[in-house]
């Protein structure tokens, strides 16, 4: 399998992802200043907290993935499935290039 295009693709993603980290960084480290006074200004700041904490969670979750697809193309594993080691199709990986398992076995795990 012909990885670079994968690979170019990968490396897009990362920084994407850690430009949205960054930046949802610099908003979550406004977390220590002290709540509006207004108990309707306060409710907003705490959802949007809730927000980006979750946001935070998410483009950490999708960096590891892009960082773990990136290593298995290093590896020579990328494109193989970790469940069964079968090939993984490529339009599956053309929509979900971190993707480490063929549809079939994911599907499998998320029934499981």
């Amino acid at each position: 399998m012909d990885t670079r295009r994968f690979r170019v693709q990968l490396v897009e993603l990362r920084d994407r992802l850690i430009g949205r980290k960054d930046r949802v960084g610099r908003h979550l480290d406004r977390r220590d200043e002290p709540l509006a006074a207004s108990p309707d200004q306060r409710s907003i700041d705490l959802e949007n907290r809730d927000v980006l904490e979750e946001l935070d969670a998410t483009a950490r979750f999708e960096l590891q993935q892009v960082e773990h697809a990136l290593a298995r193309i290093e590896t020579g594993e990328y494109g193989r499935c970790e469940g069964c080691r079968r090939p993984i199709q490529t339009a599956r990986l053309e929509l979900v290039p971190f993707a480490t398992r063929c549809a079939h076995c994911e599907r499998t795990a998320e029934a499981g």
